[in-house]
Parts: C-alpha cells; structure tokens; sequence
C-alpha cells in the first residue's frame, strides 16, 4: 500500500480550502449584487407613490361657490359635477336668475384642458350641473378645476384638483399596507443574513417570501386597490424572488452534493 507524503494531503486539503473560499466569494458577490438591486428597485417603486393635497379658494366678501367633495374619478370617463353659489353677506343660496356660472380645466402643465365654458343650471338640482366627457381625462394625474360665478356686482370663485385612476379609486399607498411591509422586510433579512453568513438555505427562503409577496401584490395590490402599476410592481417582485430563489437553491444543492461527497 502506497503511503502519500503529509506535505501532498496537506497541498491538496489546502487547494480544496482555497477553491471553496473562491466559490463562496464569487457566490457571495452574486449574491450581494442581486441583493443591492432589489433594494434599488423596491425603494424606486416606493418613491413614485405620493399622495395629493386639495386646495379651495373662495371669493372673500362676495359670492362663495360649493361643490361636493369628489374628486378621485376613472380614467377615459365621464366627470359630472354639481356647484352652488352662497352669498357670504347673506348665507342665501343663489339661483340662475341673478347669477351666471364658468368653469374650465387645466391639465398638469397649465394648459388648457377644457377652455372656459358657461355651466348650465339644472332646475331639478337646483344646481350648476355640467358632465365633462371622458375624452377631456385620458391620461391618469391630476387636473384642475376652476369655477367662477357671478352677478351684476358681486362675484366668488373655487379652484381644487382631481385626480384621475384606473380604477375611480384613491391609490393605495405602500406604507399603509401592513401584509406588504412585513413579507417584504422579512424577505429582506432573510436574504441579507444568508449572503452575509453563505447559508444558501436562508437565502432561499427568502426568495420563495419575496415570490409570494409579488403573487399578493398582483392579486390584492395596495391596500386592496389593484391596477397596472401594482401589478408591474408584483411582477418586478415575482422576478426577483424567482431569480434569488434559482441562484440560492442551485448553490443550496451544490453544498449539499459536495458535503455528500466528502463523507
């Protein structure tokens, strides 16, 4: 039987170290690249939620205009609305036979979206009544609405957003949506603390988290709103955890062959 020199096995124990130490790098680099894109592209789509203020203006010491507080209507749809003219002096209610209505919109770069027009009045409201027609509203945003009413000496104004969706509904924002926040944080750490400890396991969980979090997303959206922009979000997310889950699972079963074969 042939004896080998110490110094071999010890060459050859030392060229095994060193060639796991260059796959666990490589492994652990990947790793960490991946990581650090799906932290850019979770804070992007983060970023682009934001929500909108309304803003009313009244004329001061002549007429008040009113009108009911709606304003999140559905893309490529008609927006009806209804305004009321209130003398400030008196409290009374003004009516078409003293008094004349104008409204028009502005789109988000101060254009005219629909130029100033009279509003007719509707004697079963008994208000200014006028139906825009989805063709003014085909891009989703905010627009401005200004309306003005006078008489022969006195006059009031009201100006405030709307905000057009796709679905007629107020978006729901990332940060309110608990189920949202808790898988995406949990997929997180578990990605992070298995590229930081080389436990492919951890970071295959993980991935297998951060999938689920984008089957939801596509399903339920934010906050129970679902549109195209929670959909691609739930998309980038199914991507992602799909592709963490393929590298950690195929490192997690390299492992588990090599340990096999050492024994």
């Amino acid at each position: 039987m042939e004896i080998l020199p110490i110094s071999f096995l010890t060459r050859k124990n030392e060229n095994k170290v060193k060639n796991k130490i260059l796959s666990d790098n490589k492994s652990f680099s990947k790793f960490n690249f991946l990581f650090v894109l799906f932290i850019s592209i979770a804070l992007f789509s983060s970023s682009l939620i934001s929500a909108g203020d309304t803003i009313i203006q009244e004329g001061s010491g002549g007429l008040q205009v009113e009108y009911p507080k709606l304003n999140i209507f559905k893309i490529n749809e008609p927006v009806e609305m209804n305004f009321h003219a209130v003398n400030l002096s008196s409290g009374q209610r003004l009516y078409n036979d003293t008094t004349s209505c104008y409204t028009q919109i502005f789109g988000y770069n101060g254009t005219f979206v629909y130029p100033r027009q009279q509003v007719e009045y509707s004697s079963y409201t008994q208000a200014w009544r006028v139906i825009f027609s989805g063709g003014n509203f085909t891009r989703l945003g905010s627009f401005y609405v200004a309306t003005y009413c006078n008489t022969s000496t006195r006059g009031g104004f009201v100006s405030f957003p709307i905000t057009i969706t796709s679905s007629g509904i107020e978006e729901g924002s990332v940060l309110n949506n608990s189920v949202f926040l808790v898988l995406l944080l949990l997929s997180i750490v578990l990605l992070f603390s298995g590229g930081v400890s080389k436990i492919s396991a951890l970071g295959f969980i993980g991935s297998v988290i951060l999938l689920l979090n984008g089957v939801y997303t596509m399903i339920y959206g934010f906050n129970n709103i679902t549109d195209l922009y929670t959909q691609a979000v739930g998309l980038v997310l199914i991507g992602v955890g799909f592709i963490f889950m393929f590298i950690s699972g195929y490192e997690w079963y390299a492992e588990s062959t090599e340990m096999n074969s050492e024994e």
